[in-house]
């Protein structure tokens, strides 16, 4: 609805305004989509065991890159309910200074990665 006095015009007319015509109201609603073939894949401890692995191996110049993304995976899994907070950081901490990180450092990008997976909200 137009509001003409906001805009400084004059009012003509004080009538209701006019309904909307219904192809116009079912244009407004939602469409429904099909359903997807999309399959969603429910992490488990083999799942973290192959993220461990891969930050513990990754070389140098993508290890904070690396920590990053596995801390992010284990984060959706903390948003899952397959694991909390403080063990998906430690655990993937400890695989990023087996690569060479500082532990302040791994700890720091962990548990950055590992909130954003969560769904970026403070799960501590």
């Amino acid at each position: 609805m137009i509001c003409w006095p906001a805009v400084g015009l004059p009012v003509v007319a004080d009538v209701p305004p006019a309904p909307w015509p219904s192809w116009l109201l079912a244009r407004l609603q939602p469409r429904l989509s099909a359903p997807s073939d999309h399959r969603v894949t429910v992490p488990d401890s083999s799942t973290l065991a192959g993220l461990v692995r891969t930050v513990a191996w990754v070389g140098e110049g993508e290890r904070n890159c690396v920590t990053f993304w596995a801390a992010c995976r284990a984060g959706e899994m903390v948003r899952s309910g397959l694991l909390d907070i403080d063990t998906a950081v430690a655990v993937i901490a400890e695989a990023a200074t087996r690569a060479g990180l500082p532990r302040t450092e791994a700890e720091r990008t962990a548990l950055s990665g590992a909130k954003t997976g969560a769904g970026g909200y403070d799960v501590r």
